[in-house]
């Protein structure tokens, strides 16, 4: 499903890919076969890459809920 995806709104509209995990890692958590070097090929190609660094949104609202 999600190569039909990718492939589908590759040509027509950018699409945001929102993942904990570095791209560099997609790879192995995508099964290490053909179609994820292709599907990540498609990713990848035009990529702009937002990082939020180390910022854990579960640790800041367990912290600001200890607080009250």
């Amino acid at each position: 499903f999600l190569f039909e995806l990718v492939e589908k709104r590759n040509e027509i509209k950018p699409t945001v890919f929102c993942s904990q995990f570095n791209p560099k890692d997609w790879y192995v958590r995508l099964g290490e076969s053909t179609k994820s070097e292709s599907l990540l090929n498609r990713i990848l190609s035009g990529l702009r890459r937002l990082d939020c660094g180390e910022f854990n949104m579960r640790e800041y609202y367990s912290k600001s809920k200890m607080k009250i």
